[in-house]
């Protein structure tokens, strides 16, 4: 009995994760993506529309070129209904890994299911020659919008939205693997 009420607690511990959503087509080979190559005080935006009632932060694949140590990343999350700023931050370019998701994290917002955001990127500093680029796909998904610096582009951001939150879908499957198990 106490096997069992430890083994439910520590199931639920560890079912509490980051919840990703994907805005972009999963399907499509990751060869085929593209690199914004932005210069800089450039702003990439995209659209999308929100899947959970929570959002904890955004994840972006990132390319490098060269050494970003003198560049820092500027985000920022809008909601396209009232046109207000709802998370703000900002990123040294040294802590970017080439071809790998960066989160960029932000205090929890609440009330997001079905809402249309904006997540917005800049950056800035000295490159000579150096960039950190964000990844796109040539597709254009449902409900959404690429831009750089305020003309429309054609594609999407390698981009996910993250909520830290209780899922239950890991709670089940862990259980059932270790009853299984035992």
């Amino acid at each position: 009995l106490i096997g069992g009420v430890l083994v439910i607690a520590l199931t639920f511990v560890y079912a509490h994760i980051s919840k990703t959503h994907c805005i972009y087509d999963t399907e499509r080979d990751t060869s085929d993506y593209l690199s914004t190559a932005a210069m800089l005080n450039e702003e990439i935006s995209q659209t999308f529309i929100s899947q959970e009632d929570t959002l904890d932060g955004m994840s972006v694949k990132v390319r490098l070129t060269g050494e970003t140590s003198g560049i820092e990343t500027v985000y920022k999350l809008v909601d396209i209904e009232n046109g207000k700023v709802v998370a703000e931050g900002n990123t040294e370019g040294d802590v970017f890994e080439d071809s790998k998701f960066y989160k960029f994290k932000f205090n929890t917002i609440e009330n997001c299911r079905g809402k249309e955001y904006q997540f917005v990127i800049q950056n800035q500093g000295e490159t000579s020659g150096n960039s950190i680029n964000f990844c796109y796909e040539t597709n254009i998904e449902k409900d959404t919008k690429m831009e750089i610096d305020a003309n429309e582009q054609s594609g999407t951001l390698i981009l996910k939205t993250v909520t830290d939150r209780f899922d239950i879908e890991t709670f089940c499957v862990l259980l059932i693997f270790i009853i299984y198990i035992v």
